[in-house]
């Protein structure tokens, strides 16, 4: 079971990230290692959400107050666009893009699979803004020694990506990971056990989840209506949403209390 597991972690990393780890192992070919691949999602978010956690606590030792919350948002921040070679902020600046100008099916597609740096002002303009946004709320909730909240960010943002992994794929027509529901939810709930372990609120862990999970479900339908099914980059680009929107969530919630 253990080496099953371990597979299925592989696979979900080197389907996630751009930097592959190990060799893909393959000990079944049953239904319900898609639905491990799936459930090991956020796994892949909780091992790199230690790596920036340990990265925070290592600049707290070298460096003053001040200092530490500005070099570890900017590091953070560098590192999660080096995941994914900078595809997924870009995507989803010409995502929003080609939403704000009304553009049609085949061209908001086509913008989502771009993942060449606009070169309208507007577009430009946007994903600037949005990495702006993620180092701005890193800051924050690194002053604010809520450092643990970037476990909730990126196990969130990874379950996201596992939601999105069960729509129709544009260019087969069938799942673009044959996994069921069960394994969905599954992701959910290992990413909400592994926010609130990490020294999170649970109440504050269960309000963000469900609020991005409601918004996931109805943006998962309108791309499966309006765009016709998903590609593996809009999937991605679904993360680097949901992990902005955790972000954003965090500062409000956090904040609250």
């Amino acid at each position: 079971m253990i080496r099953l597991w371990i597979s299925s972690f592989i696979t979900a990393w080197n389907l996630l990230v751009d930097i592959p780890i190990g060799e893909e192992r393959h000990y079944d070919d049953d239904y319900a290692r898609e639905n491990r691949i799936i459930a090991s999602f956020p796994l892949v978010g909780f091992a790199l959400a230690f790596i920036f956690y340990i990265l925070i606590s290592f600049m707290a030792i070298f460096f003053g107050s001040s200092a530490k919350i500005i070099i570890s948002a900017v590091v953070i921040a560098l590192l999660i666009e080096l995941l994914s070679s900078g595809k997924n902020l870009i995507s989803l600046g010409n995502m929003i893009e080609s939403i704000a100008f009304r553009q049609g099916r085949s061209e908001t597609v086509k913008a989502i699979q771009n993942t060449r740096l606009s070169d309208t002002n507007f577009g430009m303009l946007t994903t600037l803004s949005l990495f702006i946004i993620r180092l701005f709320c890193l800051g924050v909730l690194i002053g604010g020694e809520n450092a643990a909240w970037i476990f909730v960010v990126m196990t969130g943002s990874f379950a996201a990506q596992s939601t999105f992994s069960t729509a129709i794929d544009i260019g087969t027509r069938d799942k673009f990971i044959g996994a069921d529901e069960k394994g969905v939810m599954f992701a959910w709930v290992i990413a909400a056990i592994l926010s609130v372990i990490s020294g999170n609120k649970i109440s504050a862990v269960v309000i963000s989840f469900i609020i991005l999970f409601l918004l996931l479900l109805f943006l998962k339908n309108y791309v499966q209506n309006r765009l016709g099914g998903v590609t593996a980059q809009m999937i991605g680009t679904v993360g680097t949403a949901s992990e902005l929107s955790l972000l954003l969530l965090g500062l409000i919630i956090l904040a609250r209390n």
